[in-house]
């Protein structure tokens, strides 16, 4: 720990050039004191009023201008429903190397009260250090879930609740920039609802400010808040139907006024659909043939609220919640035929694993922003608390429908949990001149987990307890890092270098077996970028980072958790953190990446297995790390704007992954190429509707020991907007045209076909309605709503 203290501290003292430079700062108002926000203040020179710089007003209508020339100037100010404000002159010089100047800007004569809200946002932004991707805009998200909303990501696969991303299965999530690593994922990305989802960014490389968990991409998931000022909401209402009905409902509300915004919403989903997973296995001359049913039926509610507190110029604080509560009791069916090479009659097993699931997740967050100068030197505090627990059961019957001794014991399980977790950080920004900048911050965490797994068999009439099942582990861990990024440019070079350092210490104790696993990691983690324009448009960026994925806790709990008689779940004490070195070389237009090559290379691989027990039959999963993985690719972007009438995006992206681990009797190598293609387009059809259509292709891949088949999918959506555009009726159709996923594994002696189906060709229909204020006023400045833990996220 001292050590990484002290190369921080050697870092910021490295830190402290500067060059001699000229500032012009002060704040825009209105005829009635309120702070102008996007109003453009604009540098002149003299006598000939060149323009030399252009800032653009913040919140608080704050400006600063920085430049290294001496001389007299200027300043004009411009904002749409106000006259243009012009300064007095002034000098700039040795003797004088800052001016204030606070513009009162007067309305125009003529000026229209409102402005309506009419930008559209792109779908896809392909940002310098991200991809956008803008869900809340997308006419084929309608009614689903979470796990439904991350599909929209190109190039993201998610099959039997594995998800990955370009042929990377180490994906971070995030909420809001916070955690989920400790949590039930699974259930919360299928049993959240995605009407309270604003868009998706896709991080590949992530800098020193990010937490260096994550070997593969970061995916932050940022939800909806309110921009408008004075009292409005909206109401939704949606149906869909697959397998099942769906059905969901909710209603939001923010009232912003002055220096308070107030905000809240709350809603309903019952959001079910139905999966398919078939597995095929050869032991010897015999065929394990299992098929299992898994439809869902959650209900899940959700509610937010929250405040802004803007109490002057320079001070913000912010409290908010955000909680989610579920249900979904549901029953899974499995059939399993044995075919024995003997010729024996066939065995057939039907199995009902009937699921009592309910969970709570509720997440508290309170800040404070500290604008210290007008120059951009800013403090921000941050703390967090989160709480996920769970109270669920299951019971397994099984049924022999052949004539022969073939028997299985009733088989249940209790499984409560329950999850807190701690978080505080504080980030500070320094610019030295235009040119230079610093990031420093430091951040401390603290999980506890305590889950208690109780199963038992029913024999001899009653239930008698299962101690070789049954496990009460705990799990705590403790994170403390410490951060720090440098940013330089000059006309044509950029350049980043950041530095993290972090002291992780964890325990799991499982009370069942009396069994301690701890684990202590200390590590730096450096990262840097640099980039140089080629020509006014066309630039090239290359990037660097190192990083860690650690176990997660229910990997660790070497626990059994059977979903039949035949097929259960372990983990895996033994798992070490993988390590993975990453490269990235981009070509830039306009200083927007269009096209990226990459290199990964991960130790200590942490891969889902499926393995099996030759003397049971029976197979199971578990997490075990392989010696290495590589991944070579690109990809590339491109606009579908020049077609005429057309707008969206297409893509393309390639790569090749390779596994290698040495294993008992041999070495294990698996590689495969996977090229996937994807388009979205948006167009207007006749009567002013709006349509999309957007779908992806690939080859087929590798996802850790499964290599499998090529698969495809296509969706189409529609928008029409009622009632003078306060109303919008949508409908979608999700995977009109399809392909299954089908895969094969051959690893440790298990050969095996699985394949896995999902509801398609599901019809949507949703309704929205907006009351109250829809309009910017533009005599009252409007104020950001402020979370500064998702601005982190985003690298605001």
């Amino acid at each position: 720990m001292k050590k990484g203290i002290l190369l921080v501290a050697l870092f910021l003292m490295l830190s402290k050039a500067s060059y001699a430079q000229f500032h012009v700062q002060g704040i825009v108002n209105g005829p009635d004191k309120e702070a102008l926000e996007f109003a453009n203040v604009i540098l002149l020179s003299l006598p000939d009023s060149n323009m030399v710089k252009v800032e653009t007003t913040d919140p608080q209508g704050f400006f600063n201008i920085l430049t290294e020339k001496k001389g007299t100037y200027a300043l004009k100010v411009m904002l749409l429903g106000y006259e243009d404000y012009i300064s007095k002159q002034f000098d700039l010089d040795d003797g004088r190397t800052s001016q204030t100047i606070d513009c009162e800007m007067q309305s125009e004569a003529q000026m229209l009260q409102t402005v309506e809200v009419k930008a559209k946002v792109p779908l896809l932004e392909q940002r310098s250090d991200r991809l956008v991707v803008n869900v809340e805009q997308s006419l084929t998200a309608l009614n689903g879930n979470l796990m439904d909303v991350l599909r929209k990501v190109p190039g993201m696969l998610i099959i039997n609740d594995q998800i990955s991303l370009a042929g990377q299965s180490s994906v971070t999530i995030l909420i809001n920039g916070r955690t989920t690593k400790y949590m039930d994922i699974t259930a919360f990305l299928k049993e959240m609802p995605a009407d309270n989802i604003a868009k998706i960014e896709v991080i590949h490389q992530p800098g020193a400010e990010f937490e260096a968990s994550g070997t593969g991409p970061v995916i932050n998931i940022v939800l909806k808040q309110n921009k408008l000022y004075g009292t409005n909401g909206s109401v939704r209402l949606g149906l869909g139907k697959g397998s099942f009905w769906r059905y969901n409902g909710s209603v939001s509300l923010n009232h912003r006024q002055g220096n308070l915004n107030l905000y809240g919403s709350a809603g309903y989903s019952h959001n079910a659909w139905q999966e398919w997973l078939d597995l095929d296995r050869y032991i010897e001359d015999d065929v394990y043939s299992q098929s299992t049913a898994k439809p869902s039926k959650p209900h899940t509610k959700r509610g937010n609220v929250g405040l802004d507190w803007y109490l002057d110029d320079r001070h913000t604080i912010g409290l908010s919640a955000n909680g989610l509560h579920s249900v979904n009791d549901r029953t899974n069916v499995n059939t399993t035929n044995i075919f024995y090479g003997d010729q024996s009659p066939t065995t057939t097993l039907v199995t009902d694993n009937i699921f009592d699931r309910t969970w709570w997740y509720v997440s508290s967050n309170a800040y404070y922003s500290f604008k210290i100068d007008t120059l951009g030197q800013k403090l921000d505090l941050d703390a967090n608390f989160t709480t996920f627990d769970r109270d669920n059961s299951n019971l397994i019957q099984t049924r022999n429908l052949s004539d022969d001794d073939v028997n299985f014991e009733d088989q249940r399980s209790a499984q409560p949990g329950a999850t807190d977790i701690y978080a505080i950080q504080l980030d500070y920004s320094k610019p030295f001149n235009k040119d230079i900048s610093l990031q420093t911050g430091a951040r401390w965490s603290s999980a506890s987990l305590d889950n208690n797994l109780i199963s038992e068999f029913f024999s001899g009439g009653e239930w008698v307890n299962y101690p070789l099942q049954s496990n009460h582990f705990l799990f705590d861990e403790e994170i403390a890092a410490l951060y720090t990024k440098l940013n330089f440019k000059s006309e044509d070079w950029e350049f980043t270098a950041g530095l993290r350092y972090e002291d992780s210490r964890s325990e799991g104790y499982s009370i069942t077996l009396d069994s301690t696993t701890r684990r202590d990691i200390s590590q730096l983690f450096p990262s840097a970028s640099v980039s140089r324009a080629l020509t006014d448009q066309i630039g090239v960026a290359l990037a660097y980072s190192y990083r860690i994925e650690r176990p997660s806790y229910s990997n660790l709990n070497p626990f059994l958790y059977y979903l039949d008689p035949l097929t259960y779940e372990k983990g895996n004490p033994m798992l070490r953190p993988e390590l993975t070195h990453s490269f990235k070389m981009s070509l830039t237009y306009e200083k927007q990446p269009f096209f990226n090559l990459e290199y990964n290379r991960t130790d200590n691989p942490m891969a889902l297995v499926t393995e099996q027990d030759l003397e049971t039959k029976a197979a199971f999963a578990t997490t075990v790390n392989l010696d290495k993985f590589e991944r070579w690719g690109g990809s590339l972007f491109f606009p579908l704007d020049f077609i005429k009438g057309l707008s969206g995006y297409g893509g393309v992206m390639g790569y090749y992954n390779k596994y290698t681990s040495d294993l008992e009797g041999g070495v294990y190598e698996n590689d495969q190429w996977s090229v996937t293609g994807f388009l979205q387009a948006s167009f207007i059809l006749p009567f002013d509707i709006k349509a999309e259509v957007n779908g992806f292709i690939t080859s087929g891949g590798q996802d850790g020991i499964i290599n499998y088949e090529s698969l495809y999918g296509v969706n189409v959506g529609f928008e029409k907007e009622l009632l003078n555009e306060k109303a919008s009726i949508r409908m979608s159709i999700g995977d009109l045209l399809y392909k299954y996923w089908y895969g094969d594994i051959d690893y440790g002696g298990l050969v095996a076909d699985v394949s896995s189906r999902w509801d398609t060709q599901v019809v949507n229909v949703q309704f929205t309605y907006r009351f109250g204020n829809q309009h910017l006023k533009k005599r009252q400045g409007r104020t950001n709503s402020a979370s500064d833990e998702i601005n982190r996220a985003q690298g605001n």
